[in-house]
């Protein structure tokens, strides 16, 4: 009996252990648990205070107006209070060179209110207290939208993807952009788009409007180009003249020139530095434009030696475009088709098909295909004339002096004189099939020219 209560002494003993040691355990498990939770939330705190400065917050949206312009800005570039993809809607006038603005963010600008008013009062002369609104390599990413600038120069420098759309550009009586233009897309930017906007420049001390100098890869979409009176330079300007020549490629390259209105009003014929388009460059798209210049519309930009300045022009596309008043000098590698031209048209080294023009001087390796033509010289070599109607006024249709050139199967007349005979030719060219029956383009201009008025009893 006494052995039965031993055992069972024993039993008792060794469960009263075994439940000590279990809770023993299960009171480490609870603090090792507890301390990894500490540890945790520890950690987590120091990424926290760490990495506080490169967590960005969500993007804002600030009103900016001539009272707190210094809270967000200082020495001309936004602080530490604006953050790359913040709003700046500006509100009213900032009115004064003291609100020049270097743009070092990726901003979206806007007036929500559709009041704004920048006059930075921008000038020319380097004595000046000059204002401008420029954006940087810092401020890739920016869009402006719905603003209006006046007598601001607007500097577009070594940056990328900005757009700017449906603003107001007035330059009038004042002097801005010496030697790179009013508004400036410029040392390598890449990727800028400029549509749906209004540029006007009036008397501005002879400086070009709009200008690309040694840009890629950018859009000139649904804009009007005005430029009034006797004292403006160029309207729309692609060109590398003062431009930092160790920027490479040293060229302008992928522009497209698309749907726009570029016209003078009120400037001089002889006013030579106003140019309606001067190019520059390879790959360019010139597409759908109203080009309304007296004197010269097109041209390519002007080499000089002096400046260390040679133009290059490849691959140009010039489609569907209307040219009113002036000379168009269009004279390199690429393909000119579908436009209208009511002056003097000089060509070169291009595919030429499908255009209307009045007076068209041809020199060397052009292929001048189904084109409407009234008075067409060649006085160069190696072109091919084919299928085209050349019809004249005049008593021949076609001036020949060059070397090696082809006419064939064209519809040729003047007034007195059809097919070859209306050639006037000092060489000798290869004649193939230009026997057609002349096709005479008549319009309100030319009427009086081959139709004799009615007699009125």
């Amino acid at each position: 009996m006494k052995l039965k209560y031993f055992f069972f002494f024993i039993f008792i003993f060794c469960l009263l252990v075994s439940l000590t040691s279990l809770n023993a355990v299960e009171d480490n498990n609870t603090v090792e648990k507890t301390t990894n939770i500490q540890k945790t939330e520890v950690e987590k705190d120091t990424q926290i205070i760490t990495n506080n400065k490169e967590v960005k917050t969500s993007s804002k949206t600030i009103v900016l107006n001539n009272t707190n312009f210094k809270n967000y800005v200082t020495d001309s570039k936004f602080n530490e209070n604006v953050t790359d993809g913040d709003t700046i809607d500006i509100d009213g006038k900032l009115d004064s060179p003291k609100f020049n603005l270097t743009i070092n963010k990726a901003v979206n600008l806007i007036s929500s209110k559709n009041n704004s008013y920048i006059n930075l009062n921008s000038s020319s002369n380097p004595t000046e207290n000059n204002g401008a609104l420029k954006i940087i390599k810092e401020g890739s990413g920016t869009n402006i939208t719905g603003l209006y600038f006046h007598n601001t120069h607007i500097r577009i420098e070594n940056t990328s993807n900005v757009h700017i759309d449906n603003i107001t550009f007035i330059n009038e009586n004042q002097s801005i952009g010496f030697n790179i233009g009013a508004i400036s897309v410029r040392d390598g930017s890449e990727n800028v788009n400029i549509t749906n906007s209004y540029f006007k420049t009036e008397n501005n001390g002879g400086h070009s409007n709009v200008v690309f100098g040694v840009a890629y890869n950018c859009l000139f979409e649904n804009n009007t180009v005005e430029g009034y009176g006797n004292s403006i330079g160029n309207l729309l300007y692609i060109t590398t003249y003062n431009v930092d020549e160790t920027i490479t490629p040293y060229t302008n390259i992928n522009i497209t020139i698309r749907n726009n209105n570029i016209k003078s009003i009120n400037t001089p014929k002889e006013l030579a530095i106003c140019v309606g388009m001067v190019l520059e460059g390879q790959g360019h798209i010139i597409e759908n434009n109203v080009i309304n210049r007296t004197g010269t519309a097109i041209m390519a930009q002007y080499s000089d030696s002096n400046y260390g300045t040679t133009t290059e022009l490849n691959e140009i596309k010039f489609i569907n475009n209307t040219v009113y008043n002036g000379v168009s000098s269009l004279k390199f590698p690429g393909i000119i088709a579908n436009n209208s031209f009511d002056s003097l048209v000089q060509l070169s080294n291009i595919e030429c098909s499908n255009n209307t023009f009045t007076n068209v001087s041809i020199n060397d390796n052009v292929n001048f295909q189904e084109n409407f033509a009234n008075n067409l010289i060649i006085n160069g070599e190696n072109n091919t004339i084919n299928n085209n109607t050349i019809y004249s006024d005049k008593e021949f249709a076609i001036t020949l002096t060059g070397e090696n050139n082809i006419l064939s199967n064209n519809s040729i007349g003047s007034t007195t004189k059809r097919a070859e005979n209306a050639v006037n030719n000092s060489t000798q060219y290869t004649s193939i099939n230009n026997n057609k029956s002349p096709i005479f383009l008549i319009t309100e201009e030319n009427i009086d020219n081959y139709i004799e008025p009615a007699i009125v009893n």
